[in-house]
């Protein structure tokens, strides 16, 4: 894995905004950690924005973010690419 696509979704009636940041982690036997040299697009609603990080080869990924204060984010799709 080296690569993702990700959207979030946002909407104003329904208290819903992308967050206010986000970081790829990796899990090797159940240890969780950023990836290694990410570069990370602003986060943006209603769209897509990309992430790139050194290659790895892991058990599990996940998106780790923090939601904006007040309001819920909501991930709409999360693509990963390998090399």
């Amino acid at each position: 894995m080296q690569s993702a696509e990700i959207a979030f979704f946002a909407n104003d009636t329904q208290k819903f905004d992308a967050p206010s940041d986000y970081r790829v982690q990796t899990s090797q036997s159940g240890k969780w950690a950023n990836v290694s040299n990410g570069k990370f697009d602003k986060v943006v609603a209603n769209g897509v924005i990309k992430a790139s990080w050194d290659a790895v080869s892991s058990e599990s990924i996940r998106l780790y973010f923090t939601p904006k204060k007040g309001l819920q984010a909501r991930l709409i799709e999360l693509k990963v690419f390998g090399v």
